[in-house]
């Protein structure tokens, strides 16, 4: 075989290999962007999800302290009632 023939075989192989290369970083340009756009849609999920638990931590926090409130109560009404038997 002569150098020019092996040179046009590296060249063609070369050649093949920069198109699979090519087609392989478009793939991986689709992925990106198909990622960003859901890392998007995952920080507005991760930002609703944050809402939505600050707002029944705050629900339960009222509801807490009406129920430690009534204890307070049921509690003191207890002892008022104890103080009267004596």
């Amino acid at each position: 075989m002569s150098t020019n023939n092996v040179k046009t075989r590296h060249y063609a192989a070369l050649a093949t290999r920069l198109r699979s290369l090519n087609q392989n970083l478009a793939d991986s340009e689709s992925q990106f962007q198909l990622l960003a756009g859901r890392l998007d849609a995952i920080q507005r999920l991760g930002t609703y999800h944050g809402a939505q638990f600050m707002a029944v931590s705050r629900m339960i926090d009222i509801e807490l302290t009406e129920v430690e409130k009534k204890r307070l109560e049921e509690a003191e009404a207890g002892q008022a009632t104890q103080m009267g038997q004596r």
